[in-house]
């Protein structure tokens, strides 16, 4: 850079440069006729809030971030409207996504405030900006009393009368997907570790299309200018909108892709749901049941 400085009150061209000295700092040199650099000033640069900007709050975190997400399992409602999975009566028990915009979502709230750096307004949920999109999950206790199912929440609901190898018998069928036998045990451990995967497979279907979902926050949030909105009351409102929008898009994105509960969205040929269900349940078998077993196989009666 070239810039002109005087000597006995006649301007003359000198090289200048610029160096930050710390964050928004910056020293302004210029090369002397002595032959070496010379302070001719500093400039520092301080971020300020537009006049008349709403009177938002200044983030006390500079970097914009899209939320996190984690499912929120919840018991069966009536104000779901897609109905109980229970309602199937050969149903031991049930996961499904809510799927309805004004529900999918457990409650949140939106904090907004003025980026200071950037100029723009930021937005940030609560629950440590995570969003936590609703699945139903449900033991269908009335469908196992009506087969004459005895439902046990573990080992110590078994009737010291019960033979302990039949206990065993119990647990190894429980290995096919949907058996059931009357008068015979099932546990609520093993009807919800296969239930819990269902919830781990919507998850990775969520986080599979996390890329979208930020792309598409981002492109939405990050762009307002401080005068886009009078009150920070009403930025909020708007951010909340918003964010509803793309997290619902990216729920329905998520649930077609979704093995099991996008079951019906794909050109499977050859494979059935309950293929899909046994293939889970085989997974789930091998974590859950070796220990039960063996804390039962030492019995004596």
């Amino acid at each position: 850079m070239v810039d002109r400085s005087c000597i006995n009150n006649q301007l003359v061209e000198s090289e200048t440069q610029i160096i930050q000295t710390g964050n928004n700092k910056y020293d302004i040199k210029y090369y002397s006729y002595l032959g070496n650099w010379q302070l001719a000033t500093t400039l520092e640069f301080i971020p300020t809030q537009p006049p008349g900007c709403a009177n938002g709050e200044p983030c006390t975190d500079s970097e914009f971030k899209e939320p996190g997400i984690k499912p929120k399992s919840v018991n069966y409602s009536n104000v779901f409207p897609q109905g109980d999975p229970c309602v199937n009566q050969n149903l031991l028990a049930g996961t499904i996504p809510v799927y309805t915009k004004n529900e999918f979502l457990e409650n949140y709230n939106v904090d907004a405030c003025f980026n200071l750096q950037t100029q723009k307004w930021q937005f940030v949920v609560d629950n440590n900006n995570v969003l936590k999109p609703r699945i139903i999950q449900e033991i269908c206790e009335n469908n196992i009393a009506n087969k004459n199912i005895i439902l046990a929440d573990s080992l110590d609901g078994v009737s010291p009368n019960y033979p302990c190898k039949q206990v065993v018998e119990d647990i190894n069928n429980f290995y096919q997907y949907g058996w059931w036998q009357p008068d015979r045990y099932l546990f609520k451990k093993l009807l919800l570790g296969h239930e819990e995967l269902h919830v781990e497979s919507y998850n990775a279907s969520l986080h599979t299309f996390y890329d979208w979902f930020g792309e598409e926050y981002r492109n939405l949030l990050a762009l307002f200018p401080c005068e886009r909105f009078e009150t920070t009351a009403q930025a909020e409102a708007y951010a909340n909108t918003i964010i509803r929008d793309v997290t619902y898009k990216w729920s329905l994105i998520a649930i077609k892709a979704d093995p099991i509960f996008g079951f019906w969205y794909h050109p499977y040929t050859d494979i059935t749901k309950e293929d899909l269900e046994q293939a889970l349940h085989t997974r789930m078998y091998g974590n859950i049941t070796s220990w039960w077993i063996e804390a039962i196989s030492n019995c004596n009666n």
